[in-house]
């Protein structure tokens, strides 16, 4: 395509001089080079259907171009336009002493550019309300969380232990809570013996769960634990320790305070940037009941996309 280049700038110079139309709504057809390109501009005073020819003969025939872009084609609208032919996919060679451009209105395409013109108005004034999405389309990342636990019951008792567990949609938890005290675990008065209290007492706790992570949303998440658990108000009779269950006839009645059997809780729990926060109620076999507090912190863990190189 040498020859292109070479002789398409005299050329064009001709074709601003001699450019010609069909219709009496084009005018100021003008063509100008733009790299391996031909820009052809013109008017069009109202709005029509548009096609170009070119003729390498002075005019004495045309050929209509397809590989164009722009202001070309159906329902074009008035004012100052451009079209541009990709000379080198159409033509293997473009060399001529004499050139002429057409721009030929094909119809008369007014009543399509107002219909046009008006659904575009309309959308600009009642613009598209943003799509949300679902929350059943939102992507939840797996999270695996850690809190250290306290616990206060009016026996009055504390104790501290651990929580670890993962989610997504549903997840899973472990928790262990005691008061580090196993002195005297499952020792009861008997019936029919003369016990020597000291007046001293403490107490026993241990919880061991397991639990169902429920998470609605981000950042609140439902726990519901099931376990074992074991609450103990010992009284130190001579150097040992018994707890006050069961009562027995005849003799000292002390208020039974010892409580074993399922373990069961339910609370919340915040992924707040990172950090875990956790409140809960746990009770032991519904007999009695303490409140937990946990603070830790919680990690998302991002599934890595394939790379397609």
């Amino acid at each position: 395509m040498k020859g292109f280049v070479r002789f398409l700038i005299p050329i064009l110079a001709l074709v601003a001089c001699f450019g010609v139309t069909n219709a009496q709504n084009v005018s100021n057809v003008y063509a100008t080079q733009a790299g391996q390109a031909i820009h052809i501009t013109y008017d069009l005073d109202r709005a029509a259907d548009i096609s170009v020819y070119v003729s390498t003969d002075g005019g004495e025939h045309f050929k209509k171009l397809y590989r164009v872009s722009g202001d070309v084609g159906k329902t074009i609208g008035p004012g100052h336009k451009t079209i541009v032919w990709d000379v080198q996919s159409e033509m293997e060679e473009f060399v001529s002493d004499d050139v002429k451009f057409k721009v030929h209105v094909d119809g008369n395409a007014e009543s399509e550019w107002r219909k046009k013109l008006r659904v575009e108005t309309q959308e600009k004034k009642e613009p598209k309300e943003a799509v949300i999405p679902k929350e059943k389309d939102i992507v939840l990342p797996y999270s695996t969380f850690f809190t250290l636990n306290m616990a206060y019951s009016p026996l009055p008792q504390w104790s501290f232990g651990f929580k670890v567990g993962g989610m997504k949609k549903v997840g899973w938890y472990a928790s262990l809570m005691t008061n580090f005290n196993f002195k005297g675990w499952g020792n009861t008065f008997q019936e029919g013996e003369c016990y020597g209290l000291t007046g001293e007492s403490k107490t026993i706790r241990f919880s061991a769960q397991a639990g169902l992570v429920v998470r609605p949303c981000k950042p609140l998440s439902l726990l519901f634990g099931v376990g074992y658990g074991y609450r103990a108000f010992l009284y130190q009779v001579n150097e040992y320790w018994f707890d006050g269950s069961p009562r027995y006839p005849g003799g000292l009645c002390y208020p039974e305070r010892t409580y074993q059997g399922v373990d069961l809780s339910a609370g919340l729990l915040f992924d707040i940037k990172g950090f875990a926060l956790s409140a809960e109620v746990v009770t032991t076999h519904f007999q009695t009941f303490e409140m937990r507090f946990g603070v830790g912190f919680c990690v998302p863990h991002e599934k890595k996309q394939k790379s397609k190189n």
